[in-house]
């Protein structure tokens, strides 16, 4: 299956893959709620289930730069030409899409016999998160957040500032049975997707 992101197109290795905040349940019923958000992109297949969401910054690090400083701490440096009103840090902003996701999920459940909703599409991804396999970790979750984008500093390498914001996302996400990555285009796991920048 093959989606795109902005100027990324990934290859995933499941054709049930879908565009989660691109689904007709996600935008028409469960985005209107305040503070609602949804990872990037839902993949299941016989060995996985991926929640992927991208933050391609590519060219904008300068106006990203303080999102990679986790718990918000460099909030007071964002310039003052960007949005400070629905803004956090990545460690908050994915948590968050994370939970949600899972509650729009949830919701869509709820749904399952009345068609009219368009929530059918979702229901595939709601039986892939019961599976009993995940509890059992042998069909592993994996929440993935692919950054792009030179974060990289005199102190500290870009594989460093991705280490630091997949520790606070393991925090955050504590509550939940999965493994959390933070990759770029040079290391992320081909065995779940690949990735083509477009121009």
């Amino acid at each position: 299956m093959i989606l795109t992101e902005g100027n990324l197109r990934f290859t995933f290795s499941s054709d049930y893959a879908i565009k989660f905040d691109d689904t007709f349940f996600y935008r028409k019923s469960f985005n209107p709620m305040p503070g609602a958000k949804g990872v990037d992109f839902i993949c299941d297949s016989n060995d996985f289930l991926l929640f992927l969401e991208v933050k391609d910054c590519l060219g904008r690090e300068a106006e990203n730069r303080w999102r990679i400083a986790p718990n918000n701490e460099k909030r007071d440096s964002i310039p003052s030409s960007t949005d400070k009103s629905d803004r956090d840090s990545l460690d908050i902003e994915v948590s968050h899409k994370v939970a949600m996701t899972i509650s729009c999920l949830l919701g869509a459940q709820t749904y399952r016999e009345k068609r009219i909703t368009k929530a059918e599409e979702l229901i595939p991804y709601v039986e892939a998160l019961e599976d009993c396999r995940i509890a059992q970790r042998s069909k592993p979750l994996y929440v993935v957040l692919l950054l792009e984008g030179d974060f990289g500093s005199q102190t500290r390498n870009k594989a460093m500032i991705m280490y630091r914001i997949q520790q606070y996302l393991e925090k955050k996400l504590k509550w939940l049975n999965c493994r959390i990555s933070v990759e770029d285009t040079s290391t992320y796991s081909k065995r779940l997707f690949s990735i083509e920048r477009i121009e």
